[in-house]
């Protein structure tokens, strides 16, 4: 049998415990708020709300 691994992107819509729970590697995007940097790691480094909030602030979004 072949050995493999399992991963998919940060966008994926499963939680990261479901995927950690099956091993699944997750592969972090990231995005910007005006220019600062932030990891798209379910909320860790920023909370929804505070992301929600910035945006509808006017700050710039973009990603990769």
């Amino acid at each position: 049998m072949e050995s493999y691994v399992l991963s998919c992107c940060s966008t994926v819509d499963i939680s990261k415990e479901w995927a950690e729970k099956r091993n699944i590697l997750l592969a972090y995007f990231r995005f910007y708020l005006n220019e600062e940097e932030y990891r798209d790691d379910f909320y860790a480094s920023i909370s929804q709300e505070k992301l929600f909030e910035r945006m509808l602030n006017g700050e710039k979004s973009k990603t990769s």
